[in-house]
């Protein structure tokens, strides 16, 4: 290596020894006042900098640590500290090489535009105030509370309130179902609000505590949901590991004081506001602590304080490593050397986490493309979206996978290698071969023919001649009705028929071309046409069987004198000698299935029988009407539905096509009786790949959206 001049630390900057490391190797920390950044260097980085400004070149570097240490180094360990220095911006700007190095990595390390416009949305941070002197001023009215007296007293309090709300659980959880709507969300994130306030405040104060400087406090912006954050980086120069873990713990034991003085308050409180926001505190503070900052696969309180308890620096970049490391000797059998030399059992350590953190942040990826496009307009957001899975999720992907072919050599002689390829060529084949899938099917089996007795109007039985299960022939009088009010209206219409009849014949007397007798003749068929119409509904308040067949269904308490309405059904008149099935399919898997497709249908009655059926009408256009309610969720079907208000019968939450089936078999041993049997039909959809199933799903989305 040519010898080069030296750069020169600048004069600012301050070296504090820090704790050991894990193996017990000394450790020092570079505090740059004017980032407030701190670097954390090793023993043989230290003695080099100690005689940093009394060597110019490499060599002298190199004679001095050598001969005055029991260090053994060379021109290469002092070539990468000064590149280190030098892209940190910790050296005066008083060589060539420095400021020609400092220029370079400072347009290395600035991002194009496109870069910082794509993701600029994602995670921002806007500091809000200097808090130093507030924190000084008022910590000591706030030390008793920082005490460990004071946290062994919250978590008394804690357990009992979390006693006192087991024993009354289904009140809290009734609480938390009164809050499922846009008031409780509003009420959730004013209390997030406040409780993140103090979150970070306990962060800020314990730091104060122990002489670490809080430069700012300010809020960051994740996918432009504000997030409050708290700069506690000197806690990396303290020495102490126990007080950085109480620092990075600070903020959860706050939110853990909150929830258990918010529980006790509302097991005691009476209804009303406050027992309405002690209970939101509580909730917002035990599940912001147990699910958000105590998670260490996120870069919260929970990952430092693993990090500080374990005393590993750099979990995730190190588990990220050793994953890499892991599953590349895993797929394609590579001896790499390992990342680093530590022990087997913090090895093991290393790969659970990493692989940990890859799934975690895989969903997490996800998780924020989706909310990216639920919150912009199409297609904007399906561009946001694509470009989040492509550079979180595919890019990294897709560099691992150029790392292998860049090295496919070390693969060609290996048996691990082959066997692993060979299962990855036979998953994707699997994937690409077009096979036939089951499709479940809601279905009744039931009469072909039958016919379901109302009553026109409402009115009172004066005859019933219906019973379950009674034979009956066509033309039997089933039942008689009585409509007082169809009677008062057909005695009002006969009436009116009868005026205008007599109020035509004086006109035809007097008066042959009377100018109102045209009119008076509309009225008088008007009138005729609605008596017409009343007597024929008095006719149909005699019910009989316009089929013969089996009474079913039949109403409870049927007897004369009983008042009914025309929605009450009487009962079901069908036949038994033809049966068939009628059901429901999905709006999703209606192009998988053709007419002519044949299947079997399992009863509930009987799930170890079944029937060949086949597929002999389907109708063209979805609907969400459901004909039959034995299918729906709320009786112990298959099909999810809701009342609609103003719309009779229920409604299904998606779209449905009706589907009518023959069957294929005698099946009268099987339903005697025309009763209605619950069950499911299994067909066999048309053969389809699961990758092409999942482009059509794609390629659908993306039409849709698209088109908004």
């Amino acid at each position: 290596m040519a010898k080069r001049d030296l750069p020169l630390l600048r004069e600012d900057l301050t070296i504090d020894r820090t704790a050991s490391g894990a193996d017990g190797a000394p450790h020092w920390v570079i505090y740059d006042p004017l980032a407030h950044r701190f670097y954390k260097i090793g023993w043989t980085a230290f003695e080099c900098l100690r005689r940093l400004a009394d060597c110019r070149r490499s060599d002298d570097l190199v004679r001095a640590v050598n001969a005055e240490t029991t260090l053994t180094i060379d021109t290469e360990t002092v070539e990468d500290l000064s590149v280190f220095l030098v892209r940190n911006q910790l050296v005066q700007g008083n060589t060539a090489q420095s400021s020609a190095q400092h220029e370079r990595r400072t347009k290395r390390a600035e991002k194009p535009f496109w870069k910082r416009a794509l993701h600029g949305y994602l995670f921002v941070t806007l500091p809000l105030f200097k808090p130093q002197n507030f924190l000084e001023r008022s910590l000591p009215l706030l030390r008793p509370f920082l005490s460990r007296r004071f946290m062994l007293t919250i978590l008394f309090l804690l357990a009992a309130g979390l006693l006192m709300t087991f024993q009354h659980m289904d009140e809290f959880l009734h609480s938390f179902q009164n809050i499922l709507n846009w008031e409780g969300a509003v009420l959730i994130a004013l209390t997030t609000v406040f409780v993140k306030t103090l979150h970070e405040l306990g962060h800020a104060y314990t730091a104060t505590k122990y002489g670490v400087k809080v430069p700012v406090i300010g809020v960051a912006f994740i996918v432009l949901y504000p997030v409050l954050y708290t700069e506690t980086t000197g806690a990396w120069a303290l020495t102490d590991r126990r007080k950085r873990v109480a620092i990075a713990a600070a903020g959860v034991l706050t939110e853990i004081s909150l929830a258990a003085i918010a529980l006790l308050l509302w097991h005691f409180l009476p209804a009303g506001i406050g027992k309405s926001t002690a209970f939101f505190v509580a909730l917002v503070s035990l599940t912001g602590s147990l699910l958000v900052n105590l998670n260490p696969l996120m870069k919260f309180d929970g990952y430092y304080l693993l990090s500080d308890a374990l005393g590993i620096e750099n979990l995730q970049d190190r588990a990220c490593l050793w994953a890499k490391w892991r599953l590349r000797r895993m797929l394609w059998g590579w001896k790499d050397d390992v990342p680093e030399d530590i022990p087997l059992r913090q090895r093991r350590f290393f790969q659970s986490f990493g692989f940990a953190l890859w799934i975690y942040r895989l969903f997490l990826f996800l998780g924020i493309a989706w909310v990216v496009f639920a919150l912009f307009f199409p297609p904007l957001n399906i561009f946001l979206m694509v470009v989040e899975i492509a550079w979180f999720i595919a890019l990294p992907i897709w560099r691992e996978m150029t790392v292998w072919w860049r090295q496919r050599q070390k693969s060609y002689s290996s048996l691990h290698s082959l066997i692993s390829l060979c299962v990855i060529i036979g998953v994707f084949t699997a994937a690409a071969m077009p096979r036939a899938h089951k499709i479940t099917i809601p279905a009744v089996l039931h009469s072909a023919a039958y016919t379901h007795l109302y009553t026109p109007v409402a009115g009172k039985l004066i005859e019933v001649n219906m019973t379950a299960g009674q034979q009956v022939k066509k033309g039997d009088v089933l039942a008689v009705i009585e409509s007082p009010q169809l009677q008062q209206q057909i005695a009002l219409a006969e009436l009116d028929y009868q005026s205008l009849q007599k109020l035509r014949n004086q006109q035809q007397i007097l008066a042959r071309d009377h100018p109102e007798q045209e009119p008076l003749t509309e009225k008088l068929a008007a009138a005729a046409q609605r008596l017409s119409g009343l007597r024929e509904q008095q006719q149909r308040l005699v019910i009989k069987a316009d089929l013969s067949g089996i009474l079913t269904d039949v109403a409870g308490d049927m007897h004369q004198g009983r008042w009914i309405n025309p929605v009450q059904r009487l009962g079901i008149l069908a036949q038994p000698d033809i049966l068939t099935i009628s059901g429901y399919i999905h709006e999703n898997k209606r192009e998988k299935i053709a007419l002519g497709r044949t299947g079997l249908f399992y009863p509930d009655t009987d799930f170890a029988k079944n029937f060949p059926v086949r597929l002999d009408k389907l109708a063209e256009n979805s609907s969400d009407t459901l004909h039959w309610p034995e299918l729906s969720a709320r009786f112990g079907g298959a099909i999810p539905t809701d009342e609609t208000p103003g719309k009779t019968g229920l409604t299904a939450r998606y779209g449905l096509y009706a589907a009518q089936f023959s069957v294929e078999a005698d099946i009268k041993d099987f339903a005697p009786n025309p009763r209605v049997v619950r069950g499911m039909v299994r067909l066999e959809s048309s053969a389809e790949s699961v990758l092409w199933i999942f482009w059509q799903k794609l390629a659908a989305f993306w039409g849709r959206e698209s088109a908004l």
